[in-house]
């Protein structure tokens, strides 16, 4: 049997941080490819007393969807540095969101293949959701608007906060991004473009033409990858 406790980054027991505990965490994940059995036998393997665990996290559930709020945190770090981002247009924010997301979650691929890699979809992204939040807030910093819908099929977006249909587009480029296999996956970069040109056109209703592209991208490429 392979030893657990020389596959680990030990938390150090005099100077514990966060960071550690998170690091422990997610390198056991990645090793293993599981979970660890319980809370006092992983604080036993990374040589802590539980109640140190409990200064931080309540349960390893808690870790994972740490992670995904950390990577969020880091992705507006990087944006209120770049010193032009506050000149970008509302599509142009979005769009630097979107990609600097994708490139953390790149950086992190094998774990967060791994923790979103339940077969049930709802609970698989149970992770991501405690963003939500703060998502909607940057969402709604964007100050997007939607000019009344003059065609019947449309108005199923009032039913809708414009934050929601964001957030639901977001999970979809998480979900293309866990599905694409192409080099530096570039189809998702042809993705976040397309369907966030798709969207803006919508909200705006001046043309079709994005839309209709839009659709023939998705239509080809993801049956391609199903």
């Amino acid at each position: 049997m392979r030893d657990v406790h020389n596959m680990l980054i030990f938390v150090k027991t005099n100077v514990m941080e966060k960071s550690d505990l998170v690091k422990a965490y997610t390198n056991f994940l990645l090793l293993e490819g599981k979970r660890p059995l319980n809370v006092y036998k992983f604080c036993q393997d990374i040589k802590i007393e539980e109640a140190d665990f409990y200064v931080f996290f309540g349960s390893f559930e808690a870790i994972e969807k740490h992670v995904f709020q950390h990577l969020f945190d880091e992705t507006q770090k990087v944006l209120k540095k770049n010193k032009e981002f506050k000149k970008y247009s509302s599509k142009e924010k979005l769009l630097s969101f979107y990609y600097t997301y994708i490139e953390n979650l790149t950086a992190n691929r094998s774990l967060v293949t791994f923790l979103l890699s339940d077969k049930n979809p709802i609970k698989s992204f149970s992770n991501i959701y405690p963003i939500k939040k703060d998502f909607k807030d940057f969402v709604n910093s964007l100050y997007l608007n939607a000019k009344e819908p003059p065609i019947e099929k449309l108005k199923e977006f009032q039913e809708k906060s414009l934050t929601e249909i964001v957030w639901n587009q977001f999970l979809g480029i998480i979900k293309f991004w866990l599905k694409d296999e192409s080099p530096s996956f570039e189809k998702t970069d042809a993705f976040i473009e397309k369907s966030t040109a798709a969207g803006f056109e919508v909200l705006n209703l001046t043309q079709i033409e994005s839309v209709i592209d839009f659709g023939k991208f998705l239509f080809k490429d993801t049956f391609k990858m199903n």
